[in-house]
């Protein structure tokens, strides 16, 4: 099965929606395609390193990342929180108790799992109401600040 997280990364000033897909297949290796060379190595560097840091772990089997559209300039680094919530899900990891279609999940994570605050938090959150989508993102207010608190809120149900 295919898991699908939605995001958005700013390029040239402007909010542009992506998919990230995540597939997990028999075999080994993981693979990231749609963002320059060293732009994977970074992410893939920075998921890694925070999901260990969170207790969890890439799949020892193959994983392809797919990012669409194609990012040929861009801040990458709000794609990290996206990538680990995807391939989280596709592995198995964890089950949502939220429809993950109606979140835009977005954020740059540290090493041990904490998540920076993103930049133009005012555009995402129009993007996000526009598109009738939930924001999950860190802000300077928010109470995603790490990936263990985003996981938390996907996997919980709510007590409204």
């Amino acid at each position: 099965m295919i898991q699908t997280v939605k995001t958005a990364v700013f390029q040239n000033g402007q909010l542009v929606p992506i998919s990230v897909e995540v597939k997990v297949l028999p075999g080994i290796g993981i693979h990231l395609v749609g963002l320059p060379d060293t732009a994977v190595k970074e992410s893939l560097l920075r998921v890694s390193c925070a999901l260990s840091s969170e207790r969890f772990s890439l799949p020892g089997k193959k994983v392809i990342i797919n990012i669409c559209p194609l990012i040929k300039k861009g801040e990458y680094g709000t794609l990290d929180l996206a990538i680990a919530i995807a391939i989280l899900l596709a592995s198995g990891q964890i089950s949502p108790t939220v429809d993950i279609d109606t979140l835009l999940i977005a954020g740059n994570l540290k090493l041990d799992g904490s998540i920076n605050p993103v930049r133009e938090p005012e555009q995402l959150a129009r993007y996000a109401r526009k598109n009738n989508l939930r924001g999950i993102y860190n802000t300077k207010k928010s109470p995603y600040n790490s990936l263990s608190s985003v996981i938390k809120t996907i996997t919980t149900k709510s007590s409204a």
